[in-house]
């Protein structure tokens, strides 16, 4: 399943004069069992605002049971993404690799953003 978040405010700036996003949960997927390439039935509608930077991010886990507590699944990996992309991409749609938890690096699985009407 996957599980969706928009940003609620940012955090101090760090040293490098960035601040990183807290994340609010906007909703998740149902779960699609024992599928590598899985396509969601779920959709999340959210407003875009024209010249606006609106950042996502799309966490995949594994579900290892019925718990909504997602330290109780296998996180599978994460995408970060901007809504003006996904509407300005081919076909209106954005594929984004996953990092993995674990190296840190884009791995081979990748998450799907499309906007539509």
């Amino acid at each position: 399943f996957a599980v969706l978040y928009s940003p609620t405010e940012h955090a101090a700036a760090g040293p490098h004069g960035s601040a990183a996003p807290r994340w609010r949960e906007l909703g998740r997927t149902e779960t699609i069992p024992n599928n590598l390439d899985p396509a969601w039935a779920k959709t999340f509608v959210v407003d875009y605002f024209f010249e606006r930077l609106q950042p996502f991010r799309v966490e995949v886990y594994d579900r290892d049971g019925a718990s909504p507590d997602l330290a109780k699944h296998d996180f599978l990996g994460a995408a970060e993404f901007d809504l003006g992309n996904a509407i300005t991409a081919a076909g209106s749609r954005l594929r984004i690799p996953l990092v993995e938890p674990k190296s840190g690096r884009a791995g081979p699985a990748a998450a799907a953003a499309a906007a539509g009407p």
